[in-house]
């Protein structure tokens, strides 16, 4: 059977800090450059809609999930032995 151990506050903690780590990147250090690529400069300097908010949030969220997830059964993965002749 499968079973999965989370830390759920390690899950909390990363995705806000990747939260806060994305908002510094691209409202802070990056605006400009950012809305160009997108091809939305008239967006800058604008307080962002929520989804702009949430969406990376919830993204942030499965992410972190997904890793922890798959660290969790790679370290439950039986490791191979060499055997000698």
């Amino acid at each position: 059977m499968f079973t999965l151990s989370v830390n759920w506050f390690a899950v909390l903690l990363s995705t806000v800090a990747l939260q806060i780590l994305g908002a510094a990147w691209f409202m802070g250090v990056v605006p400009k450059p950012y809305a160009l690529a997108l091809e939305r400069t008239d967006l800058v300097g604008r307080k962002p809609e929520p989804i702009f908010i949430a969406g990376p949030l919830l993204c942030g969220l499965v992410v972190t999930m997904a890793n922890t997830a798959g660290r969790s059964a790679a370290a439950r993965r039986p490791r191979a032995s060499i055997a000698s002749s």
